[in-house]
């Protein structure tokens, strides 16, 4: 059963990763064709000091925000609680592998982007700049925050109240603390914080989703 509940929430959200991987890959196609047709030599700016942390940010948002919602939401709108919570399973463990996979899914997306992004980068002559793995620094900080975001969006979406009143408070208020931590200077701090919202957010989800009447 968990195995089966596991596998229904991997093949449900990989098509928002998928739509994210698949602008991540246009995005780099765009950037090296305009590099061979304005240029053949090697790209003049200095890597992950260039405004990638930007871009880490709005897929990582966007992901993690869509699969949240996903989760919740849209299982909501399509009815199909009726059928998952009738399982032989315990609704909080229903809704700890869901919170499970979803991150996992969104963390492990990202990080593997700037991963992928930073071996790239380290290929000699890729930038007419020399890499080091401490600028990469500012994408991570990013990334120790994206749990948080997950899990507020996941909060919003299984809470009973208006879209257009206080349901998309808790993710709301996870993206102004996350701004500041991503912007302040220490990144232990970020991952600290976030990882405190994070378990605060995601129990919370789960006793909302025990005590809700589906």
């Amino acid at each position: 059963m968990i195995r089966t509940l596991v596998l229904k929430e991997l093949r449900e959200s990989l098509p928002i990763v998928a739509a994210a991987a698949f602008a991540i890959a246009s995005g780099f196609c765009l950037n090296f064709l305009l590099s061979a047709v304005v240029s053949t030599s090697p790209v003049v700016e200095i890597p992950f000091l260039n405004g990638f942390w930007a871009w880490v940010l709005l897929i990582g948002y966007s992901v993690a925000v869509g699969v949240g919602l996903k989760q919740t939401a849209w299982e909501d709108s399509k009815g199909t609680y009726r059928y998952l919570l009738f399982r032989p399973i315990d609704r909080r463990t229903t809704f700890q592998l869901k919170i499970a996979v979803g991150m996992l899914l969104v963390v492990g997306f990202v990080a593997a982007y700037i991963i992928f992004y930073a071996l790239w980068s380290a290929w000699p002559g890729r930038f007419a700049a020399p890499f080091y793995w401490s600028m990469t620094i500012g994408a991570w900080q990013v990334w120790f925050v994206l749990p948080l975001i997950y899990s507020a969006a996941f909060l919003s979406g299984i809470r009973r109240a208006r879209w257009f009143g206080s349901r998309l408070g808790p993710l709301i208020g996870a993206m102004f603390v996350s701004l500041i931590l991503v912007y302040q200077p220490w990144p232990w701090i970020a991952a600290a914080v976030s990882l405190a919202l994070t378990a605060l957010y995601a129990s919370t989800a789960i006793d909302v989703a025990q005590r809700r009447d589906y």
